[in-house]
């Protein structure tokens, strides 16, 4: 190629036909970042974004309709929600996001379409649910989401229209994480009967299981892709954080508020989670590896 690529993972060698040179991207070490406060004090929301950047925080315990977005320094209120509720969660980016599941008094099969204004009520999932897990980098047209209410095994795919049922996963859980997309979805951690260090890939129809989680967790927030991934907090308000490869899990540096019922959103590199019960009803912290590149000396 005759300048580096965008998109990069960990690893990845490319030659720079301009610099004439062999070049190989690198990770260094990850760190959380306590930022601005949300504007709302709650549990239980959902989150989507595909940037760190451009979020959206809706919802809430109990029951809130309440929604805002973070432009990567401000929480800024806009506009509610249709329906108030709780333990629910989210795709897309802010422009146009999915508003998914959730508790309303009642298990909710409620879908909220956002155009990065306001919200619009799309079709009902399938199956209502609660403590779902949206996968963070699926879209508006093509969007994921699993598990959910006891331990639900069902996974949901979007066109953009409608909900149709994909494949089962392997092990069913509430509180589980989800990062990727529709076409390589990733599950990870949740709870039933107790917490989960099952982590499974998805490639638009089938479930796999791979390597699990080094300490089993669910119910916290995360972001990334099927080979990226990152979480934060969760389980008995543990602050602890790992990250996904592609292929295994690795301890990274604690999280500085510990809480469960966190909501995330964003990259494996360049995260961010929020809220939580006291004392991170409000909090958000960034995560952020430096990444750079090195020529390789081919001498």
């Amino acid at each position: 190629v005759s300048s580096d690529p965008s998109n990069l993972y960990k690893g990845q060698v490319w030659y720079n036909s301009t610099a004439e040179a062999l070049k190989i991207y690198t990770l260094g070490t990850g760190t959380w970042t306590t930022v601005e406060d949300t504007v709302q004090s709650t549990t239980g929301r959902g989150s989507f974004g595909h940037v760190q950047s451009a979020v959206v925080a809706c919802g809430g315990y109990p029951h809130e309709g309440n929604s805002e977005e973070y432009d990567g320094t401000d929480w800024t209120e806009g506009n509610n929600l249709n329906t108030a509720r709780e333990s629910l969660d989210g795709i897309g980016t802010l422009a146009a996001g999915v508003a998914l599941a959730g508790h309303t008094g009642s298990v909710s099969a409620l879908s909220e379409e956002y155009n990065g204004t306001s919200y619009t009520e799309g079709n009902d999932l399938n199956t209502g649910r609660h403590l779902p897990a949206g996968a963070s980098q699926s879209t508006q047209a093509a969007g994921l989401l699993l598990g959910g209410t006891s331990a639900s095994v069902a996974t949901e795919e979007y066109d953009g229209t409608d909900w149709t049922n994909g494949g089962d996963l392997n092990q069913g859980a509430y509180g589980p994480y989800a990062t990727g997309t529709q076409t390589a979805g990733l599950k990870f951690g949740g709870e039933y009967p107790g917490s989960q260090v099952n982590c499974e890939e998805y490639d638009g129809s089938s479930w796999t299981e791979v390597n699990n989680l080094n300490v089993s967790n669910e119910m916290g927030g995360e972001g990334g892709t099927q080979s990226s991934t990152i979480y934060g907090g969760g389980e008995s308000d543990t602050d602890a954080s790992e990250s996904y490869n592609g292929t295994t899990w690795s301890t990274e540096a604690n999280i500085n508020t510990g809480a469960s019922q966190r909501a995330g959103s964003g990259t494996g590199v360049l995260a961010v989670i929020h809220n939580g019960p006291s004392p991170a009803a409000n909090s958000t912290e960034e995560w952020a590896v430096a990444a750079g590149s090195a020529t390789v000396d081919t001498s």
